[in-house]
């Protein structure tokens, strides 16, 4: 899923099924897609037309600054008002408070 979600950011460019180099350029990409939806898409990626936003639960760089840390370590360290035990009681995020963020499904 994250490699698909880097290639329609426009990040990874798809190989089209070519293993050994050259790797092919965003011209070659774009025509190998002509009369398609991506053709539009990859080329309103590279124009600066589109804007993909991505999840930061998908982000490898966002889970790896995450490693090691609970959920209750999180929200303590963002609990200026003193009211995470509250909202984790809103939330129902009781149950999930002592897990490390980086074991969490998307869904948690």
């Amino acid at each position: 899923k994250s490699t698909c979600l880097s290639i329609l950011s426009g990040r990874v460019k798809p190989n089209l099924g070519k293993v050994k180099p050259p790797k092919p350029e965003w011209t070659d990409i774009i025509k190998y897609y002509r009369g398609s939806d991506l053709q539009n898409y990859f080329s309103g990626v590279i124009e600066d037309k589109l804007r993909v936003v991505v999840k930061p639960q998908l982000e490898a760089g966002f889970a790896k600054r995450l490693k090691g840390k609970t959920v209750r370590d999180l929200m303590k360290a963002r609990d200026e008002r003193g009211m995470m035990d509250r909202y984790a009681k809103l939330l129902d995020l009781e149950k999930v408070m002592d897990r490390e963020a980086q074991d969490l499904s998307g869904g948690e």
